[in-house]
């Protein structure tokens, strides 16, 4: 999941007193194909000026310019092309302008954050999600793509000199096998160069998932020149070549095999998680809110898409679904809209690793809708 990585570190940034300004802008050309985009946001700033009142001037004023330099990077700098999501974090005062653009699509939405950066809705969409990278050859190149959170990259073109395939006479046709293993054995040494290069595209992306795109005797020739540590993360080989452009088909196929990968991971989830529990983890929203409470989880199994309502201690952000008071600290505990929101920004706290099941309501009722690996 290397595309949290530049996220994560955003989590134990510290703005205050200032205010963040938070903006998840959905800027899908399908739906805003000549930048409506822009017109949304400039609602989304009249609203978050609106609950800037209840701040003290100095805060405001701060906030004020952040949202002024949002708007004029949309309005003036920000390239779409093939971005869906645009996210940007602004703090003047704490030196803070942070961009992101990906390949999917949430809400949009503007949030004042007195914390720091609102990460949570990004840590939500990109958590589960497979960064792939795909290698394609044929006898004479190789082509490499990086995917990531719907978005897909060219990485670079490896290209050998083998020769072509000819017929020559000789005696009882013993130069035309010569040269065949000639030819042989220039295929090798491209199946081995590209392993090589491939080598370094694992290092540099450390990506979940490696695909083999090209004709199947190929790809397994060139399964034996990888290193154990990409073989290990190899999905199934897909049959399909193109020497130039076609990246629109390529990323449909390279889509259909993580969607297959994505599924079987969450599977492997789910079973996981019952077969350690009662000792290593525990299933069902109220157990696995006691967890987080508790400092105790390792990893959140959660629904990205559940809205559960439920209360929060006010003073030490104690989360439970009904109790009117917190045992920690006696306070009353207020109702709240959303726990699992609440219970993610919990669990990114603790360190925890996040395994969101997506659309299948079938493994979410094995689990009763949320669990949780235990650290001890």
């Amino acid at each position: 999941m290397h595309a949290l990585k530049g996220v994560k570190r955003l989590i134990t940034v510290d703005t205050a007193p200032y205010l963040t300004v938070s903006l998840y802008l959905n800027v899908d050309g399908r739906h805003y194909p000549k930048r409506e985009y822009e017109s949304e946001l400039k609602d989304l700033v009249r609203h978050a000026i609106d609950d800037l009142k209840s701040y003290p001037t100095d805060i405001q004023r701060a906030a004020r310019r952040d949202l002024e330099r949002v708007e004029r990077y949309v309005r003036e700098e920000f390239v779409r092309g093939d971005a869906r999501l645009l996210v940007v974090f602004s703090c003047e005062p704490a030196h803070l302008f942070e961009v992101f653009a990906y390949g999917i699509s949430i809400k949009s939405r503007l949030v004042l954050y007195p914390k720091g950066p609102y990460v949570t809705p990004l840590l939500i969409a990109l958590a589960g999600s497979a960064d792939t990278l795909a290698v394609m050859t044929n006898r004479e190149m190789a082509r490499g793509f990086f995917y990531q959170a719907g978005r897909l990259e060219e990485i670079v073109q490896v290209r050998e000199e083998v020769p072509a395939q000819v017929r020559y006479g000789g005696f009882k046709g013993y130069e035309e096998k010569r040269i065949s293993r000639h030819i042989e054995e220039h295929v090798q040494w491209h199946l081995k160069r590209t392993a090589e290069v491939a080598r370094g595209w694992f290092e540099l992306y450390q990506p979940d998932l490696v695909l083999l795109m090209g004709p199947p005797e190929l790809t397994s020739g060139l399964t034996r020149w990888l290193p154990p540590e990409m073989t290990q993360r190899l999905g199934p080989p897909i049959d399909y070549f193109v020497e130039t452009g076609g990246l629109k088909e390529i990323q449909a196929r390279i889509e259909q095999a993580v969607m297959q990968y994505e599924r079987q991971r969450m599977e492997r989830w789910v079973d996981q998680l019952l077969r350690s529990v009662p000792h290593k983890a525990v299933v069902g929203v109220e157990s696995t809110l006691e967890s987080l409470n508790e400092w105790r989880c390792a990893a959140l199994v959660f629904d990205p898409d559940a809205t559960i309502p439920g209360v929060q201690c006010p003073g030490c952000g104690y989360l439970d679904l009904r109790s009117e008071r917190c045992p920690r600290c006696g306070q009353a505990l207020k109702p709240i809209p959303d726990v699992v929101v609440e219970a993610v920004e919990l669990a990114v706290q603790q360190g925890a690793d996040l395994y969101p099941i997506r659309h299948d309501a079938a493994l979410l009722d094995r689990i009763h809708r949320m669990g949780a690996f235990l650290r001890f």
